[in-house]
């Protein structure tokens, strides 16, 4: 394919693809391709992510740096970078639940990506919406009784969402939903926390291939 011999040449990509590189090539260029293309014609400035730490969200950030690499294929590495904190943010919302290894691989791969990112602590919000809901039903939750285990992890992802909507409008940005086709199959997504955004890019995407298309990323583009 000429194509992708000229992507290869331009340095867009590390090498000439093999056969197995392909599938994952393509299902890249689309999307990339596809939320570069929806931004430029909707004549939006920029992407809001609430990115977690997982694979979803870093497969969502990942997706928007690569559009802007194949869009720009003349910028160098730092021009990129610097291009795409221009375009990204991002933003890691902590509890008392939360663990450095999901803070350190949100912060990574945004440094890593150029993307805009924020951190902030939301435990003090979650204790706030526990407390009200106390006043309003006479429950107190509690992470000791398994029954209140689903409403618990609702409000914390409900928060999330309403936090990045908030960063998402005032940067005048369009916010990115991360939930994925296997979620959405089985009932797993949390309504209003990660289906929350204007455009959901990998929603017809399974966790499969979110996995093997990151492993498969990290080889190829040596990320």
């Amino acid at each position: 394919d000429p194509s992708l011999e000229w992507l290869a040449e331009r340095g867009l990509i590390p090498r000439q693809p093999e056969s197995t590189d392909l599938p994952y090539l393509e299902l890249e260029l689309a999307l990339s391709l596809g939320m570069a293309e929806y931004r430029k014609k909707t004549g939006i400035p920029r992407f809001t992510l609430a990115l977690s730490g997982g694979r979803d969200s870093s497969m969502v950030a990942l997706l928007v740096a690569r559009g802007l690499r194949y869009r720009h294929p003349d910028m160098d590495a730092e021009a990129l970078k610097a291009h795409t904190h221009g375009i990204l943010t991002t933003a890691y919302m902590a509890t008392e639940l939360s663990g450095s290894a999901t803070r350190n691989a949100a912060s990574g791969l945004a440094a890593e990506l150029g993307a805009k990112h924020l951190e902030v602590g939301i435990q003090p919000a979650f204790d706030l919406h526990v407390k009200l809901n106390e006043e309003l039903t006479g429950t107190a939750l509690s992470w000791d009784e398994p029954s209140h285990d689903l409403t618990l992890q609702n409000v914390q992802a409900r928060l999330r969402g309403s936090l990045i909507w908030m960063v998402a409008n005032q940067e005048g940005g369009l916010l990115l939903s991360t939930s994925n086709k296997s979620e959405a199959a089985v009932g797993y997504a949390t309504m209003d926390g990660d289906t929350s955004g204007g455009l959901s890019p990998i929603a017809d995407v399974p966790k499969s291939m979110v996995t093997a298309y990151l492993m498969w990323a990290a080889r190829f583009h040596g990320l």
